[in-house]
Parts: C-alpha cells; sequence; structure tokens
C-alpha cells in the first residue's frame, strides 16, 4: 500500500487516518498464566448474558460498531486575544469550498479493515481435517458512526504464519463453513441484498458455483450439503439444499421434505438430519433423518411449545443423532435434550437438572459418546448481580447427558472490563489413536482465538489474522 502523508495532528484529519495508523499497530498478547489469574479473581464481579451477547453480535454485523478516535489537535488560542480582528473584505468571485462527504467503506482495503486495531473478529472457521487452514471475518467502521461498516478476510493454510487478504461488498457479516481440507464454502449478502455463494480457496481465490436445474438425486459420496438462497419478487428469498462437489463446484438439489421449512445439517457421522416446522401447528416440530444422502427419509413428531427452537447437533459418533431444544425468548436456553443412539429405532428425551437455565453457544456429541457445551452465560446472571454458575466448557460423563460437569473456564484476557460474551466454536478435531481431541473457540467481545490444550482443560491463544 503506498505511503500517506502523516495528518495525524490535523484538526480536519478524517477518521480513516487514524484507521490507517492504527492498522499497522502490534498486538501483544498476556500470557495465559495472567488470563485465567485475572479471570478466576473477576469472574464473579461481573457478568453479562453471553447468549445474549450473541444476538448482540449478530445484531453487529448489520448495524456496525463505533469506532470514534479523540486524538485531533486541540485549537490554537489567537496570539493577541484584545486585539480586534478586522472586517473580512466580501468577495463576489471566491469558489465555495465543497462538501465533506463520509467515506465510503469500499475505500478501504482489506488489510485496512483486518489490521486496524478497533477491527472485530465476526467469525473463526477452520478446516476439520487440517485446522491449519481457516478464515476469519472481520469488520471495521469505515466513519465515526459506522452506519456502513466493511468486511474483509484474513485467510491461511499455515495458521497465519502467511496469509491472503479478500475484499467483499457486504451489507452483513459474510457466512464461512468448510468443504473439505482445503476449500470453504463462502456466501455474501451486497449491498443491494443479493446473495453471492462461491468457493473460497486456500489462497483466497474464488470460485463460481454452478447451481444446476435439475432433478433432485441423493446427496454423492465427497459432495457436502449447502443450502442455497435464491431471490423471489417482493424481496423474499427461497431456501433449497444442493449436493456440491468442491472440486468441480457443480451443485444439485437433493431431495428433501418441505426444504424451504427444514434446517438440516450433514453430520460428521455421514447422516444428514434436522428439524422441520409442521405447517399449520405452532406446538409441534418433526424430526427428519436420512442415512442414504437424502433418497430416504423418516421422520418423528414431537409436541414442543410455542416459539420453542429445536436444533440438530453435530455428532461424531455413528449412529447417533442430538437436537437441542430451548425456549425462544431473545436467546435460546438448553432445556432439554433429543438422542437416538441406534440410527433413529428409538428416541429417548432427557431433561436438564440445572436450577440455573444455561446459554450455550454451541454443542456437540465427541466420538465416545459425550456431550460438550460451550455455556456463555446462566439464566439469573446480571451486571449487578452474578450468578454462581461460571461460564465455560461443560461436558457429559459419557453416554450419561443428565447432567454436565464443569471441564474449564472460557480464557479471559486481563485487561478486560467484562467478563463472558459470546464464544462460538471455531473448530473441533475429535481424538483418534494418538491424536489428541482439540478445539478452537473465538471471543466474539475480545477479538481473540484460542485453542485447547490436552484434555481440553486447558487454553492457548492462537493467531486469528
Amino acid at each position: 500500500m503506498p505511503d500517506e502523508p502523516d495528518r495525524a495532528d490535523s484538526p480536519d484529519a478524517p477518521d480513516l487516518t487514524n484507521f490507517v495508523r492504527d492498522a499497522g499497530a502490534g498486538v501483544v498478547p498476556p500470557s495465559f498464566d495472567d488470563l485465567m489469574v485475572a479471570h478466576r479473581r473477576r469472574r464473579r464481579v461481573v457478568a453479562i448474558g453471553g447468549a445474549a451477547a450473541a444476538v448482540t453480535i449478530l445484531a453487529v454485523g448489520f448495524t456496525g460498531i463505533q469506532a470514534v478516535y479523540d486524538d485531533q489537535a486541540a485549537p490554537i488560542p489567537p496570539a493577541n486575544p484584545t486585539a480586534t480582528a478586522p472586517a473580512p473584505t466580501p468577495t463576489t468571485d471566491r469558489a465555495e469550498e465543497p462538501e465533506k462527504s463520509p467515506i465510503d467503506p469500499r475505500d478501504l482495503t482489506a488489510e485496512q479493515v483486518v489490521d486496524a486495531s478497533g477491527s472485530k473478529l465476526m467469525s473463526l472457521t477452520l478446516s476439520p481435517s487440517q485446522p491449519a487452514n481457516r478464515v476469519s471475518v472481520w469488520m471495521a467502521c469505515a466513519g465515526g458512526a459506522c452506519h456502513r461498516p466493511a468486511y474483509a478476510l484474513a485467510v491461511t493454510s499455515d495458521g497465519f504464519a502467511t496469509r491472503h487478504l479478500v475484499s467483499v461488498d457486504a451489507s452483513q457479516a459474510p457466512a464461512v463453513y468448510p468443504l473439505d481440507s482445503t476449500t470453504f464454502y463462502l456466501a455474501v449478502y451486497d449491498r443491494a441484498g443479493n446473495r453471492e455463494e462461491t468457493i473460497l480457496e486456500a489462497d483466497g481465490d474464488r470460485r463460481e458455483i454452478e447451481f444446476r436445474d435439475s432433478e433432485p438425486t441423493s446427496l454423492l459420496s465427497g459432495e457436502v450439503l449447502v443450502q442455497h438462497g435464491e431471490s423471489q419478487p417482493g424481496g423474499t428469498e427461497t431456501l433449497s439444499y444442493f449436493g456440491l462437489d468442491p472440486v468441480t463446484g457443480v451443485a444439485h438439489p437433493i431431495p428433501v421434505p418441505d426444504g424451504n421449512h427444514s434446517r438440516l445439517i450433514q453430520s460428521p457421522n455421514g447422516i444428514l438430519y434436522g428439524v422441520s416446522d409442521v405447517i399449520g401447528e405452532t406446538a409441534s416440530r418433526m424430526i427428519l433423518w436420512s442415512d442414504d444422502g437424502g433418497g430416504t427419509w423418516e421422520s418423528r413428531r414431537i409436541t414442543t411449545g410455542r416459539e420453542v427452537v429445536v436444533s440438530p447437533l453435530p455428532s461424531w459418533e455413528p449412529g447417533v443423532m442430538a437436537l437441542s431444544e430451548g425456549a425462544l425468548n431473545t436467546v435460546v436456553p438448553l432445556e432439554r435434550l433429543h438422542r437416538s443412539a441406534d440410527g433413529g429405532a428409538t428416541w429417548e428425551v432427557i431433561e436438564q437438572p440445572f436450577t440455573e437455565t444455561p446459554y450455550p453457544d454451541w454443542l456437540l456429541v465427541q466420538p465416545d459418546g459425550s456431550l460438550v457445551a460451550g455455556i456463555a452465560s446462566w439464566s439469573v446472571d446480571r451486571v449487578s448481580r452474578p450468578g454462581e454458575q461460571p461460564w465455560g466448557l461443560y461436558a457429559s460423563d459419557g453416554a450419561d447427558w443428565s447432567a454436565l460437569r464443569l471441564v474449564q473456564d472460557f480464557p479471559q484476557p486481563a485487561d478486560a472490563e467484562v467478563l463472558g460474551g459470546s464464544v462460538p466454536l471455531a473448530g473441533f478435531q475429535p481424538g483418534y489413536g494418538d491424536r489428541r481431541t482439540t478445539l478452537w473457540i473465538y471471543d466474539a467481545w475480545g477479538s481473540r482465538a484460542y485453542e485447547s490444550g490436552p484434555g481440553i482443560d486447558t487454553w492457548r491463544e492462537t493467531p486469528a489474522r
């Protein structure tokens, strides 16, 4: 990027000047011991609702964050305060000064968006089989009020020892998830509301996806389930499920019952499953699953309350399907679990015995059948009155999901003024043989990323850009 003159001391300097200056500032992470000591000392002092923070950070993706830098030079007093200044001579041929226009976010480079000290980490995604392959999404303000935030991606194949930066014209934070060991699916809504879906390579290049209008067929080996959006008249959007080949970039529709109302995942154990609304009924849901790529489907009706959210959980144990359930009230609590351990032949409902209701950011099933949850807040947490339950990583004792125990606290920066917050899952690599189980999370408030240590009971900071 060409050098720009230093105008930081000018009273007319725009926010972008300071923004560019901050982009070169280095980040020195604190030591892990300092983080944990500070966290344990202050954890009970200040509390916020983590899942509510998850909703807040989603709203930030639409409205932006405010970044104001108050380092402009103070006005210089006149040399002789008692002297009377002569009246200005009016002129008729003086050119009017053009009005200053707000900075367009498209004028910011990807480097400015990613590296500025005030940039926010919106998401971090790792390839499960090659966790050194990562994509982080960053948001930065283009002006003082930040009504129009700018977004950019940082892509790496070596854990951010090196990187490629990608600018995106987006109205909200782009969605990213892994396709295979080297590629990612990228969905971007531009400022006109149009949705663009591409394959993102580890070197930052993007390839178009060919969504074929053909008869639905089953998901084939090597294909990945993606949800494709098509704009409709009136500003609505129709979502349907496709099987995408990451190598060829060709996607075909797969048969899904009532696809526009279904929430499905391609679980790591090879099963497609999820939940669908029951048309005309507000207190029922339908669990759906297929073990042949969508060729055939089975279902089970469950009775729920009104305004209830049921979500499928990724499972690494063969034959196990699981879904969480909780009443929607700003954030989604964990109230009960639905589980089948025999491929759908039988199902059980597991109530959670907590006296305080947990609000997890994520849950998953490990290869040994145990449940792991990232709980970032509890129902009784208040800013002025924190609850007794700590935030952190919780796990079941094997297949007994009736009670979850605390494995470890979430890492907490020593300089944080607010504890808790949203701590989404960036990646999970199950342990097989000599390979240990590893979790990657990121702090949506502090824009830091962490990797779990052996036994998932320690944390260390890891680069995110």
